[in-house]
Protein backbone atom coordinates (compact mmCIF):
# COMPACT_ATOMS: atom_id res chain seq x y z
CA UNK A 1 0.00 0.00 0.00
CA UNK A 2 1.20 3.13 -0.91
CA UNK A 3 2.42 5.64 1.39
CA UNK A 4 0.05 8.28 1.91
CA UNK A 5 1.22 12.13 2.27
CA UNK A 6 -0.82 14.67 4.49
CA UNK A 7 -1.10 17.81 6.67
CA UNK A 8 -1.74 17.36 10.02
CA UNK A 9 -1.26 19.37 13.30
CA UNK A 10 -2.34 17.20 15.51
CA UNK A 11 -0.75 16.06 19.24
CA UNK A 12 0.97 12.99 17.37
CA UNK A 13 2.50 14.07 14.02
CA UNK A 14 3.58 17.26 12.96
CA UNK A 15 4.45 17.68 9.23
CA UNK A 16 6.87 20.45 8.38
CA UNK A 17 5.57 21.14 4.44
CA UNK A 18 3.50 23.97 5.13
CA UNK A 19 5.89 25.92 6.93
CA UNK A 20 8.46 25.46 4.08
CA UNK A 21 5.85 26.13 1.06
CA UNK A 22 5.19 29.06 3.37
CA UNK A 23 9.40 30.40 3.50
CA UNK A 24 9.88 29.70 -0.10
CA UNK A 25 7.16 31.86 -1.04
CA UNK A 26 8.44 34.47 1.08
CA UNK A 27 11.38 34.41 -0.02
CA UNK A 28 10.95 33.97 -3.88
CA UNK A 29 8.16 37.21 -3.24
CA UNK A 30 11.26 39.45 -1.55
CA UNK A 31 13.78 38.24 -4.34
CA UNK A 32 11.24 39.38 -6.95
CA UNK A 33 10.09 42.62 -4.95
CA UNK A 34 14.04 43.44 -4.83
CA UNK A 35 14.55 42.69 -8.80
CA UNK A 36 11.45 45.00 -9.30
CA UNK A 37 13.11 47.90 -6.79
CA UNK A 38 16.27 47.48 -8.46
CA UNK A 39 14.84 48.18 -12.03
CA UNK A 40 13.03 51.17 -10.78
CA UNK A 41 15.87 52.70 -9.01
CA UNK A 42 17.68 52.03 -12.50
CA UNK A 43 15.08 53.79 -14.39
CA UNK A 44 14.99 56.96 -12.61
CA UNK A 45 18.68 57.17 -12.41
CA UNK A 46 18.56 57.08 -16.01
CA UNK A 47 15.80 59.61 -15.71
CA UNK A 48 17.91 61.96 -13.64
CA UNK A 49 20.83 61.63 -15.96
CA UNK A 50 18.64 62.24 -18.80
CA UNK A 51 17.02 65.50 -16.71
CA UNK A 52 20.85 66.32 -16.22
CA UNK A 53 21.91 66.28 -19.26
CA UNK A 54 19.06 68.23 -20.61
CA UNK A 55 19.46 70.77 -17.65
CA UNK A 56 22.93 71.29 -18.95
CA UNK A 57 22.57 71.70 -22.55
CA UNK A 58 19.61 74.46 -22.07
CA UNK A 59 21.84 76.00 -19.44
CA UNK A 60 24.73 76.65 -22.33
CA UNK A 61 22.29 77.60 -24.97
CA UNK A 62 20.51 80.36 -22.77
CA UNK A 63 24.12 81.10 -21.31
CA UNK A 64 25.31 81.23 -25.27
CA UNK A 65 22.41 84.53 -25.42
CA UNK A 66 24.79 87.53 -24.43
CA UNK A 67 22.11 90.49 -23.65
CA UNK A 68 23.49 94.26 -23.40
CA UNK A 69 21.30 97.33 -22.80
CA UNK A 70 23.50 100.23 -23.18
CA UNK A 71 21.32 103.89 -22.33
CA UNK A 72 21.95 106.71 -23.83
CA UNK A 73 20.70 108.18 -20.30
CA UNK A 74 19.00 107.78 -17.09
CA UNK A 75 15.05 106.63 -17.26
CA UNK A 76 12.50 109.05 -15.92
CA UNK A 77 10.59 106.38 -14.16
CA UNK A 78 11.80 106.03 -10.11
CA UNK A 79 11.46 101.96 -10.23
CA UNK A 80 12.18 99.39 -13.07
CA UNK A 81 13.37 95.77 -13.97
CA UNK A 82 13.86 94.20 -17.51
CA UNK A 83 13.87 90.41 -17.17
CA UNK A 84 14.95 88.06 -20.02
CA UNK A 85 12.70 84.96 -20.24
CA UNK A 86 14.73 82.25 -22.66
CA UNK A 87 14.00 79.07 -23.56
CA UNK A 88 15.16 77.66 -21.30
CA UNK A 89 12.67 78.99 -18.52
CA UNK A 90 10.06 78.18 -21.22
CA UNK A 91 11.47 74.18 -21.64
CA UNK A 92 10.99 73.82 -17.77
CA UNK A 93 7.22 74.87 -17.72
CA UNK A 94 4.59 72.55 -16.06
CA UNK A 95 1.32 73.84 -14.86
CA UNK A 96 1.42 73.61 -11.32
CA UNK A 97 5.10 74.68 -10.38
CA UNK A 98 6.63 76.43 -13.51
CA UNK A 99 9.14 74.57 -13.36
CA UNK A 100 9.17 70.77 -13.77
CA UNK A 101 11.27 68.38 -16.42
CA UNK A 102 9.74 65.15 -15.17
CA UNK A 103 7.95 63.72 -12.41
CA UNK A 104 9.38 64.19 -9.25
CA UNK A 105 12.45 66.49 -10.99
CA UNK A 106 13.30 69.55 -9.48
CA UNK A 107 14.37 72.40 -11.71
CA UNK A 108 18.11 74.53 -10.99
CA UNK A 109 17.67 77.30 -9.40
CA UNK A 110 18.36 79.52 -12.40
CA UNK A 111 15.45 77.93 -14.36
CA UNK A 112 13.51 80.54 -13.26
CA UNK A 113 12.43 83.76 -14.73
CA UNK A 114 13.06 86.26 -12.20
CA UNK A 115 16.63 85.19 -11.72
CA UNK A 116 17.70 86.57 -14.82
CA UNK A 117 17.77 90.41 -14.23
CA UNK A 118 19.33 91.96 -17.17
CA UNK A 119 18.48 95.98 -14.96
CA UNK A 120 16.94 96.97 -12.49
CA UNK A 121 16.45 99.90 -10.72
CA UNK A 122 14.27 99.91 -7.07
CA UNK A 123 13.06 96.77 -8.43
CA UNK A 124 11.86 95.49 -4.65
CA UNK A 125 10.86 99.07 -3.70
CA UNK A 126 6.51 99.59 -2.94
CA UNK A 127 5.28 101.54 -5.78
CA UNK A 128 1.42 101.99 -6.32
CA UNK A 129 0.45 99.60 -9.84
CA UNK A 130 -2.64 102.14 -10.47
CA UNK A 131 -4.25 99.85 -13.48
CA UNK A 132 -1.49 98.04 -14.03
CA UNK A 133 -3.20 95.80 -11.39
CA UNK A 134 -6.19 95.57 -13.79
CA UNK A 135 -3.51 91.99 -15.62
CA UNK A 136 -4.50 90.69 -12.39
CA UNK A 137 -7.82 91.10 -12.62
CA UNK A 138 -7.91 89.62 -16.08
CA UNK A 139 -6.34 86.64 -15.13
CA UNK A 140 -8.00 85.56 -12.30
CA UNK A 141 -11.14 85.89 -14.48
CA UNK A 142 -9.98 84.10 -17.31
CA UNK A 143 -8.54 80.95 -14.77
CA UNK A 144 -11.89 81.10 -12.81
CA UNK A 145 -14.63 80.88 -16.04
CA UNK A 146 -15.67 78.21 -18.42
CA UNK A 147 -15.06 78.74 -22.04
CA UNK A 148 -18.85 78.80 -22.29
CA UNK A 149 -18.92 82.11 -19.79
CA UNK A 150 -17.38 84.40 -22.19
CA UNK A 151 -20.80 84.40 -24.64
CA UNK A 152 -23.22 85.19 -21.56
CA UNK A 153 -24.36 88.78 -20.82
CA UNK A 154 -23.74 91.15 -17.88
CA UNK A 155 -25.82 94.25 -17.05
CA UNK A 156 -23.94 97.20 -16.13
CA UNK A 157 -25.62 98.93 -12.81
CA UNK A 158 -25.45 101.94 -11.22
CA UNK A 159 -22.92 100.27 -8.89
CA UNK A 160 -20.52 99.22 -11.84
CA UNK A 161 -20.46 102.97 -12.49
CA UNK A 162 -19.63 104.06 -8.72
CA UNK A 163 -15.68 104.49 -9.67
CA UNK A 164 -16.57 106.79 -12.71
CA UNK A 165 -18.63 109.29 -10.54
CA UNK A 166 -16.68 109.27 -7.01
CA UNK A 167 -12.75 108.43 -8.04
CA UNK A 168 -12.62 109.60 -11.63
CA UNK A 169 -11.38 106.30 -12.72
CA UNK A 170 -11.00 105.07 -16.46
CA UNK A 171 -13.68 103.56 -17.93
CA UNK A 172 -14.56 101.96 -21.20
CA UNK A 173 -17.67 103.70 -22.17
CA UNK A 174 -20.42 101.05 -21.21
CA UNK A 175 -23.07 102.42 -19.63
CA UNK A 176 -25.76 101.50 -16.66
CA UNK A 177 -28.44 99.39 -17.66
CA UNK A 178 -26.34 98.28 -20.87
CA UNK A 179 -25.98 94.36 -21.43
CA UNK A 180 -22.27 93.23 -22.58
CA UNK A 181 -20.94 89.91 -23.14
CA UNK A 182 -18.17 88.75 -20.46
CA UNK A 183 -15.70 88.55 -23.44
CA UNK A 184 -16.36 92.08 -24.31
CA UNK A 185 -15.83 93.17 -20.84
CA UNK A 186 -12.67 91.54 -20.88
CA UNK A 187 -11.33 93.76 -23.92
CA UNK A 188 -12.86 96.59 -21.71
CA UNK A 189 -11.00 95.71 -18.75
CA UNK A 190 -7.64 95.53 -20.53
CA UNK A 191 -8.00 97.70 -23.35
CA UNK A 192 -9.27 101.34 -22.11
CA UNK A 193 -8.64 99.85 -18.94
CA UNK A 194 -12.28 99.81 -17.74
CA UNK A 195 -13.42 100.53 -14.43
CA UNK A 196 -16.77 99.96 -15.35
CA UNK A 197 -15.63 96.53 -16.44
CA UNK A 198 -13.52 95.22 -14.04
CA UNK A 199 -16.48 95.97 -11.13
CA UNK A 200 -19.30 94.48 -13.84
CA UNK A 201 -16.84 90.95 -13.79
CA UNK A 202 -15.16 91.03 -10.39
CA UNK A 203 -19.02 90.55 -8.84
CA UNK A 204 -19.62 87.75 -12.07
CA UNK A 205 -17.19 86.13 -10.76
CA UNK A 206 -16.80 85.85 -7.51
CA UNK A 207 -20.12 87.21 -6.13
CA UNK A 208 -18.62 90.30 -4.82
CA UNK A 209 -15.58 92.56 -5.09
CA UNK A 210 -14.94 91.68 -1.64
CA UNK A 211 -14.54 88.15 -2.40
CA UNK A 212 -12.84 88.92 -5.66
CA UNK A 213 -10.65 91.04 -4.30
CA UNK A 214 -9.66 87.78 -2.10
CA UNK A 215 -9.32 86.03 -4.97
CA UNK A 216 -6.79 88.32 -6.39
CA UNK A 217 -4.49 88.36 -3.21
CA UNK A 218 -4.41 84.47 -3.00
CA UNK A 219 -3.69 84.18 -6.76
CA UNK A 220 -0.88 86.66 -6.07
CA UNK A 221 0.74 84.69 -3.27
CA UNK A 222 0.35 81.86 -5.47
CA UNK A 223 2.92 83.25 -7.97
CA UNK A 224 5.26 84.43 -5.74
CA UNK A 225 4.34 88.16 -5.46
CA UNK A 226 5.61 88.39 -2.09
CA UNK A 227 5.74 92.18 -2.18
CA UNK A 228 1.98 92.89 -3.17
CA UNK A 229 -1.32 93.55 -1.74
CA UNK A 230 -4.64 94.43 -3.42
CA UNK A 231 -7.82 96.34 -2.12
CA UNK A 232 -9.88 96.36 -5.02
CA UNK A 233 -9.89 94.97 -8.85
CA UNK A 234 -9.39 98.50 -10.50
CA UNK A 235 -6.08 99.66 -9.02
CA UNK A 236 -7.46 102.96 -7.52
CA UNK A 237 -5.24 104.29 -4.99
CA UNK A 238 -5.44 102.73 -1.57
CA UNK A 239 -2.99 102.32 1.03
CA UNK A 240 -3.60 98.61 0.89
CA UNK A 241 -3.04 98.65 -2.50
CA UNK A 242 1.10 98.43 -3.76
CA UNK A 243 3.24 96.27 -5.17
CA UNK A 244 6.86 95.99 -6.73
CA UNK A 245 8.15 96.04 -10.36
CA UNK A 246 9.74 92.63 -9.91
CA UNK A 247 6.25 91.22 -8.46
CA UNK A 248 4.45 93.18 -11.41
CA UNK A 249 6.98 91.58 -14.18
CA UNK A 250 6.23 88.02 -12.31
CA UNK A 251 2.50 88.60 -12.82
CA UNK A 252 2.89 89.62 -16.56
CA UNK A 253 5.06 86.36 -16.94
CA UNK A 254 2.76 84.26 -15.21
CA UNK A 255 -0.04 85.59 -17.37
CA UNK A 256 1.66 85.59 -20.70
CA UNK A 257 1.40 82.07 -20.30
CA UNK A 258 -2.19 82.02 -20.80
CA UNK A 259 -3.29 82.84 -24.51
CA UNK A 260 -6.56 84.15 -23.36
CA UNK A 261 -4.69 87.01 -21.87
CA UNK A 262 -1.80 87.08 -24.55
CA UNK A 263 -4.24 87.94 -27.09
CA UNK A 264 -6.21 90.75 -25.08
CA UNK A 265 -3.10 92.67 -24.19
CA UNK A 266 -1.97 92.93 -27.69
CA UNK A 267 -4.83 93.55 -29.23
CA UNK A 268 -4.83 97.79 -30.39
CA UNK A 269 -8.44 97.69 -30.93
CA UNK A 270 -11.58 95.78 -30.39
CA UNK A 271 -14.93 96.70 -31.22
CA UNK A 272 -17.87 94.81 -29.04
CA UNK A 273 -20.74 92.87 -30.35
CA UNK A 274 -24.14 95.43 -30.31
CA UNK A 275 -25.68 96.12 -26.97
CA UNK A 276 -28.79 98.22 -26.23
CA UNK A 277 -27.30 100.95 -25.43
CA UNK A 278 -24.43 100.43 -28.53
CA UNK A 279 -26.23 99.23 -31.76
CA UNK A 280 -23.07 99.41 -33.52
CA UNK A 281 -21.21 97.99 -30.96
CA UNK A 282 -18.49 99.69 -29.19
CA UNK A 283 -15.78 100.45 -30.62
CA UNK A 284 -12.60 99.69 -28.15
CA UNK A 285 -8.72 101.39 -28.09
CA UNK A 286 -6.09 100.77 -25.62
CA UNK A 287 -4.94 102.94 -23.62
CA UNK A 288 -1.17 101.24 -24.54
CA UNK A 289 -0.96 101.88 -28.34
CA UNK A 290 -2.60 105.39 -27.68
CA UNK A 291 -0.01 106.73 -25.82
CA UNK A 292 2.71 107.96 -28.28
CA UNK A 293 3.96 106.78 -31.53
CA UNK A 294 4.88 103.11 -30.80
CA UNK A 295 7.45 101.14 -33.36
CA UNK A 296 5.54 97.80 -32.80
CA UNK A 297 8.37 96.28 -34.88
CA UNK A 298 12.04 97.35 -36.30
CA UNK A 299 12.83 94.66 -38.45
CA UNK A 300 14.88 93.11 -35.30
CA UNK A 301 12.50 92.79 -32.66
CA UNK A 302 8.54 93.27 -31.66
CA UNK A 303 7.12 94.91 -28.96
CA UNK A 304 3.91 92.25 -28.26
CA UNK A 305 2.13 94.77 -26.00
CA UNK A 306 1.52 96.42 -22.65
CA UNK A 307 -1.05 97.66 -19.65
CA UNK A 308 -0.05 101.21 -18.81
CA UNK A 309 -1.45 102.53 -15.58
CA UNK A 310 -1.28 106.31 -13.94
CA UNK A 311 -2.45 108.05 -10.60
CA UNK A 312 -1.26 111.16 -9.30
CA UNK A 313 0.21 108.81 -6.83
CA UNK A 314 1.48 106.56 -8.71
CA UNK A 315 3.02 107.93 -11.57
CA UNK A 316 3.09 106.39 -15.02
CA UNK A 317 3.59 102.83 -14.98
CA UNK A 318 4.29 100.69 -17.82
CA UNK A 319 4.37 96.59 -18.09
CA UNK A 320 5.36 95.42 -21.40
CA UNK A 321 6.54 92.57 -23.71
CA UNK A 322 8.97 92.47 -26.42
CA UNK A 323 10.50 89.44 -28.74
CA UNK A 324 14.32 89.95 -29.80
CA UNK A 325 16.72 88.06 -30.89
CA UNK A 326 14.32 85.47 -30.44
CA UNK A 327 14.57 85.94 -26.86
CA UNK A 328 11.29 87.03 -24.98
CA UNK A 329 11.75 90.34 -22.43
CA UNK A 330 9.30 91.81 -20.11
CA UNK A 331 10.14 95.53 -18.71
CA UNK A 332 8.19 96.89 -16.22
CA UNK A 333 8.64 100.62 -15.18
CA UNK A 334 6.73 102.95 -12.68
CA UNK A 335 6.83 106.08 -11.12
CA UNK A 336 7.54 108.23 -13.92
CA UNK A 337 6.45 111.71 -12.84
CA UNK A 338 5.54 113.86 -16.08
CA UNK A 339 5.31 118.00 -15.69
CA UNK A 340 1.65 117.28 -17.85
CA UNK A 341 0.33 113.62 -17.96
CA UNK A 342 -1.71 114.74 -21.07
CA UNK A 343 1.19 116.23 -22.98
CA UNK A 344 4.24 113.48 -21.89
CA UNK A 345 4.01 109.96 -21.71
CA UNK A 346 7.28 109.14 -19.97
CA UNK A 347 6.68 105.59 -19.50
CA UNK A 348 6.53 104.67 -23.07
CA UNK A 349 8.89 106.81 -23.47
CA UNK A 350 11.21 104.96 -21.23
CA UNK A 351 10.08 101.51 -22.73
CA UNK A 352 10.97 102.79 -25.83
CA UNK A 353 14.69 103.46 -24.89
CA UNK A 354 15.33 100.18 -23.24
CA UNK A 355 13.75 98.23 -26.04
CA UNK A 356 15.79 100.38 -28.38
CA UNK A 357 18.96 100.20 -26.82
CA UNK A 358 18.73 96.32 -25.70
CA UNK A 359 20.98 94.15 -27.87
CA UNK A 360 20.93 90.20 -27.97
CA UNK A 361 23.72 87.91 -29.71
CA UNK A 362 24.39 84.48 -30.07
CA UNK A 363 28.17 83.74 -28.91
CA UNK A 364 29.56 81.81 -31.39
CA UNK A 365 30.63 78.52 -31.36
Amino acid sequence: MAKGYYFSFSRDRWDPTPLVVAVIIVCLVAVAYGWFKSEDAKAAKAQERAVAVAWDGLRAEADSIEVSVDLPEDLSSESYILLQRSDYNRKFEGKEDWASAAPGASAPEDAFLHERVRMAKGEGEKVYPASMAKMLTAIVIIESLPSDAYSHELRITDGDMYYLYHDGASVAGFVAGESVKVEDLLYGLMLPSGAECASALAKYTAGSIEAFVDAMNAKAVAIGMTDSHFSNPVGLHDEGTYTTVSDMALLLDYAMRDERFAELISTQEHTSAPTNKHEEGLELRSTFYQQGDIALSDGNGEILGGKTGYTSEAGQCLASYMVKGGERFILVTAAARPKDFHEDALHIEDMLSVFGALKVTKKAA
